[in-house]
């Protein structure tokens, strides 16, 4: 006999709500540019040099705040306050974070779901589009978390709900959710390992936690190509503050401002420095059972007939890459996980050890 489904246990809170306990720095009370002036008197003359040559490079390969912000949306323009989500809803209807999984988004159907790392809602108000019994949606930035609610509220999605709160400490009750997703969420919370604990202690027995994350080593894996530069593989070539310092003052050059601060600390702010070979650890130590740990090259063939049609000659040495070890680190594009928490029918395997 099957037993009955614990109900979803939520504790009460407004539609909004405020982390109980805030992280040491949050993201949503930053909004000043860290000062380059500050920074540039810290460094060492070596590194003074090395700032004028990552600005060359960065220069090389710019990119534009505005062209991240902006993007193409069908039909008529949105309100702003939603266009963001819009953007999250059209790549999620058009495979998005499932395209990743290999896996139908319809396995949602009927489940409890957290959306961790919701952004600006998007992807959460498809997901219950697509049959989910209730959907919760979190993100550490309050702006992001007002946003989701107007595109939910535009969108009638009745069953999505959306909640300020870190990954580490998240307000739930244990076995609340089904399904975790994440997408490119573990490479920015603070306390990548602290998060799991967390993902697993919210999940159902059997319940999964689905994530994709690019490895900090990856091209763009320090994500100035989100504000500044596309140059890839910068952070292999520059210090973490020689990155900082150039990248702040290049925005200075434009007149630019951002929404967080950049620090001159071991990693870019708002990244983690998340490796593959950390990531497989963590999840040892936190007891998932792993049924998934894939890593994707950097080019997938699969999204246009005449990519596959060029790539066939020698998509295989790029797959292949992914599957070296240390290579791996350099050129793979994305990690993708299925780990799920152990009842009776699953048991601990430790291959990602040997891995």
């Amino acid at each position: 006999m099957t037993p009955k489904r614990k109900a979803l246990a939520v504790k009460p809170q407004p539609e909004i709500q405020a982390e109980p306990r805030a992280p040491k720095k949050p993201a949503a009370s930053l909004n000043i540019p860290w000062p380059a002036s500050e920074a540039m008197s810290k460094l060492s003359l070596s590194e003074r040099v090395q700032v004028k040559i990552a600005k060359a490079l960065m220069r090389l390969m710019p990119i534009y705040q505005r062209t991240i912000e902006e993007g193409p949306v069908e039909g008529p323009d949105p309100l702003p306050v939603i266009r963001r989500g819009l953007i999250e809803y059209e790549d999620e209807v058009n495979g998005g974070f499932f395209r990743w999984i290999g896996r139908s988004a319809h396995l949602l159907s009927g489940k409890d779901v957290l959306d961790l790392g919701s952004g600006y809602g998007g992807r959460a108000v498809r997901y219950s589009e697509l049959g989910a019994r209730s959907v919760i949606g979190i993100d550490i930035k309050f702006q992001a978390v007002r946003k989701a609610v107007e595109l939910s509220r535009f969108k009638q999605s009745n069953n999505s709900r959306f909640v300020q709160s870190a990954g580490e400490h998240m307000p739930f009750a244990d076995e609340s959710f089904d399904i975790i997703t994440a997408y490119d969420v573990f490479e920015h919370v603070e306390d990548p390992e602290k998060c799991l604990q967390e993902c697993k202690r919210v999940l159902r027995k059997g319940g999964q936690l689905l994530l994709v994350f690019p490895p900090y080593f990856h091209p763009l894996g320090t994500h100035l190509e989100g504000y500044v530069s596309n140059f890839p593989y910068l952070n292999l070539l520059f210090s973490t503050r020689v990155l900082v310092s150039a990248a702040d003052e290049i925005l200075k050059e434009r007149n630019e401002k951002l929404s967080f601060v950049l620090r001159p600390k071991d990693k870019l702010y708002g990244m983690n420095g998340l490796t593959i070979r950390a990531f497989k650890q963590m999840v040892l130590r936190t007891g998932f059972a792993p049924e998934r740990f894939e890593c994707r090259p950097l080019f997938e063939p699969y999204n246009r007939k005449y990519k596959r049609f060029k790539m066939k000659y020698y998509y295989w040495f790029i797959k292949l890459l992914p599957e070296l070890p240390v290579l791996n680190e350099l050129f793979t594009g994305r990690v993708v996980c299925c780990l799920v928490k152990p009842d009776n029918g699953h048991k601990i395997t430790s291959h990602l050890a040997s891995r």
